[in-house]
Order: structure tokens, then sequence, then C-alpha cells
């Protein structure tokens, strides 16, 4: 990933924050952007990295079809699989300081 920021002098070799990320794709399942949206947004919050999600979860054939609270469930469910599996990438992000280094 390529992130481009601007510094002056005097944050030269200091953390620069990543800033916004957007990436847009053309949403053909309406029902899944807001489950998606807000698993990345936790992720992100909670590693501190750029997050991907993509989601395909029908609760369609789910007990009531789907339910907000089905939703709910589904989404606790998710985060407490997916979250300590990638734990230990916040413990080891890094941000990178300002200006070039050469090696």
């Amino acid at each position: 990933m390529l992130s481009l920021t601007t510094a002056s002098a005097e944050e030269i070799g200091t953390p620069t924050p990543i800033g916004s990320f957007v990436y847009a794709l053309p949403d053909a399942i309406e029902a899944t952007l807001e489950f998606t949206s807000r698993l990345a947004k936790l992720v992100a919050k909670k590693t501190q990295l750029p997050t991907y999600v993509s989601n395909s979860i029908s609760l369609a054939s789910t007990g009531l079809g789907g339910t907000m609270e089905e939703e709910m469930e589904a989404y606790r469910k998710v985060v407490e699989v997916v979250m300590p599996r990638i734990q230990h990438l916040a413990q080891g992000a890094a941000p990178l300081p300002n200006g070039v280094n050469s090696s």
C-alpha cells in the first residue's frame, strides 16, 4: 500500500497518522453494507491498521429471517472469532517515521 502524507521539516522522523483511507466498490447486496462497515471500523480501530472487509453473509435462513437481533448476534459472534486471531497485529503495529531512509 502506498500512503502519501505531508510533513514539515520539524516533523521529519516522527510518526504521521495515515489519515483517511477509502476504497469503494459497487455494492451488489445493500443488506450487507452496514454490517460490513461496522466490522471494518471496529477492526481498524482495534488494530490501528487500514482494514479491508468483504461480506456475503446471508441471515435470510436464520430462525426469524435475519432480524436486527439476529444480525447483532451474528456480528458479536464474528467479533468473538476474528478479534483474538488478529489482535497480534495491533501489538506489532508501529507507525513509520516521516522522511526518506536509504539503505
